[in-house]
């Protein structure tokens, strides 16, 4: 791109995402520092409220102890149990998880559990201080035990599934900070793929007679099983630039994407963008040694159950963008559309195929072969091979 006004244009706005995509992830940091604050502060609560059971219940054993003063120890214990009182509902209303809530049925039961605690030691104290020894001891160990069991249970078991629910926050804030950080990086490829002088190369430094002979069939130029009706071709229209502005958008929806639902309204952007016909998402099945479609766009809906899978050592331009972890171009022709496969790569390697059936001849636009290769990154965070042989691979959203 030479034109100077649109080189200095993105910049700034290269400039600008960064600018967002810093302010984003300084919000997220602070919102991960005062989870982290308030997961402490709760589980601490948790655990003074155990101790504070255990003392009650040791000195509800003392009220009946041989040699000690039984007026201490009920002062004592009426002192932990009016605390209790009003700690238990600010447990509660400390919990982010709802099913903990004031309201609750947990809660709810949590209080009565505690009413019971305290309706069985007001009645031993009155047992104490008439003397009658033998019927105190009785519900001590009996029923104010069984209580009082109860009570430090339930504690545990908040505390435990508070400490769960913090983690699942925990883990949703990170992955809006990786998709943020994700999300600035790509944009960032892309403005340096615009911004770098079109090289005329169609295959990203791959002579286009080696991708001819690594396309023997008609079907495999197409990436399409003969199953499939044939998609018309549209009149040349390589000239058209791509549209940034729909570009960022995409990127930007695919860093918020949170459910697999959403990827096909996606999917039709990209295709738009691409001006694809037809976009197949393969996925390494590494039990199997093959490729398997996920997901496809532009193609009758029985056409992904009918496609086969693409053995990753098979000679053809999907295969061979998987082995080679580079794009793959193949020209079309007047009876055809030509095609991309843009490599899924992950930290561990290739996870997939983006192959796409581009209209026109765009396949050899520099900026439509660029763009491929940003969708392609995008997705490659969000699929995941199944390595189950006898099943077709899915596509999952991870949490």
């Amino acid at each position: 791109m030479k034109n100077r006004a649109v080189r200095i244009a993105l910049f700034l706005l290269a400039v600008l995402a960064f600018g967002a995509a810093g302010y984003e992830l300084t919000v997220l940091d602070g919102q991960a520092s005062a989870a982290r604050d308030a997961s402490r502060a709760f589980a601490q609560q948790a655990r003074r409220m155990e101790s504070a059971v255990r003392e009650i219940r040791a000195a509800q054993f003392a009220y009946v102890a041989a040699g000690q003063g039984s007026s201490f120890w009920t002062a004592r214990a009426t002192a932990l149990l009016t605390a209790m009182a009003a700690d238990l509902p600010r447990l509660c209303s400390s919990a982010t998880d709802p099913g903990l809530k004031p309201g609750s049925p947990t809660c709810t039961a949590a209080l009565e559990d505690f009413a019971t605690v305290q309706r069985i030691d007001a009645s031993v104290q009155r047992y104490v201080l008439g003397d009658q020894r033998l019927l105190a001891s009785d519900l001590v160990f009996t029923d104010l035990r069984d209580a009082d069991q109860v009570l430090i249970a339930w504690i545990e078991e908040t505390r435990t599934r508070q400490a769960a629910r913090d983690d699942e926050a925990a883990n949703t804030i990170r992955k809006t900070e990786l998709a943020t950080a994700g999300g600035a990086a790509v944009f960032a490829i892309l403005v340096l793929l615009l911004l770098t002088p079109a090289s005329g190369n169609a295959s990203q430094g791959r002579p286009a007679a080696d991708l001819g002979a690594a396309v023997k069939t008609s079907q495999a130029t197409r990436l399409i099983t003969p199953q499939q009706s044939p998609i018309e071709s549209t009149p040349p229209n390589i000239a058209r630039p791509v549209d940034l502005g729909s570009a960022a958008a995409l990127c930007t929806d695919f860093a918020r994407l949170r459910e697999t639902a959403q990827l096909p309204a996606l999917l039709e952007r990209v295709a738009a963008l691409l001006d694809a016909a037809g976009i197949i998402i393969w996925v390494d099945d590494a039990a199997s040694g093959e490729l398997r479609p996920a997901l496809s766009h532009g193609y009758p809906p029985q056409a992904l159950a009918r496609i086969h899978a693409v053995s990753t050592g098979a000679d053809n331009a999907t295969a061979g963008a998987y082995r080679e972890r580079v794009l793959r171009v193949v020209e079309g022709h007047a009876q055809g559309n030509g095609a991309i496969a843009a490599p899924l790569l992950g930290p561990d390697g290739c996870v997939g195929i983006m192959a796409a059936e581009i209209r026109g001849g765009r396949e050899k636009d520099t900026a439509v072969q660029a763009m491929a290769t940003i969708v392609a990154a995008q997705l490659a965070t969000l699929v995941t091979p199944q390595p189950a042989p006898t099943k077709s691979s899915e596509v999952k959203i991870e949490n």
